[in-house]
């Protein structure tokens, strides 16, 4: 059974990606270019104490400046049932707008991820499955093969981790040049977030997610600043791991541009012919 968390994230926007991709070998995290990106950021310690308004900050961020993105990626995938890799071509519009289409080489289709205000349709073209859910999170975890449904998913592409519901939160210096955010919600939840102090408000580096003490996902963001014509803190390489089902997917920008006017059949949720889309819940996600 998968589980959704209760977060207090507030970002609006969504993504959408067009992806080659299955077969691929394994990411691991590698250590962030600290010294660049706080010379472009400003200085990398927050002051203890401020926890309050750095939370706010995050909470009130409205991301980049930008109405839709279209964007092509590299995507690789590890877990135990092998490896994946392909090409990600992502779509978003605001508000709420978000296609991942993924390609296992040329004209092979992999996967297809729609989600619009909120619903969304899962095409799984190598075993011929559909599914469909009035919560696109659902969807998106099984995309990407985990149980945990992560909310706002568009956020977590461009560099914007959610926040978890907290009730206890703490920001301490690390000798490694960031600073660390630690909150703590009920039931055993808890996020880590390594950050750095930004022009306009504090930066992710990575944040990680447990319950229980055990951690369940793990976020990594780097080579921000690669697009700084379009959004300068956009990062160029996204890592989402998911240590408890063993999986690990890696999305790294090729090409972007901004302000794309898209067609609304682009974010349609009706399944093509030959599919009878399976209705999922999240919570039955598996």
């Amino acid at each position: 059974m998968g589980e959704t968390w209760t977060w207090s994230w507030t970002w609006t926007t969504r993504v959408a990606s067009r992806g080659n991709g299955r077969r691929v070998g394994n990411v691991r995290s590698v250590a962030v270019a600290l010294l660049a990106l706080a010379s472009a950021c400003g200085p990398a310690f927050l002051n203890a104490g401020d926890e309050a308004k750095i939370v706010a900050l995050m909470q009130s961020s409205a991301g980049p400046a930008i109405d839709s993105l279209k964007a092509t990626a590299s995507f690789a995938q590890r877990s135990e049932k092998g490896l994946l890799r392909g090409d990600a071509y992502l779509f978003f519009r605001r508000p709420s707008s978000l296609r991942i289409e993924l390609l296992g080489g040329v004209d092979n289709p992999v996967g297809l991820f729609v989600s619009r205000e909120g619903r969304g349709l899962l095409l799984d073209y190598w075993n011929g499955a559909a599914y469909e859910s009035a919560d696109a999170r659902c969807l998106f975890s099984r995309l990407l093969g985990a149980g945990l449904a992560l909310p706002d998913f568009t956020g977590i592409l461009t560099g914007q981790p959610p926040l978890i519901a907290f009730e206890e939160s703490e920001l301490k210096a690390s000798a490694k040049g960031y600073s660390i955010l630690s909150l703590k919600g009920k039931g055993g939840v808890g996020e880590k977030i390594q950050l750095v102090s930004g022009q306009h408000g504090p930066v992710a580096l990575r944040a990680v997610f447990t319950k229980g003490g055990k951690k369940v996902a793990d976020l990594s963001f780097r080579q921000r600043g690669w697009k700084s014509d379009i959004a300068p803190l956009i990062p160029r390489i996204v890592e989402i791991g998911f240590p408890r089902e063993k999986v690990q997917i890696v999305f790294t920008y090729k090409k972007m541009s901004a302000n794309v006017k898209f067609p609304d059949e682009l974010f349609d949720l009706a399944p093509p012919e030959g599919f009878s889309p399976v209705a999922v819940e999240c919570g039955s996600e598996g």
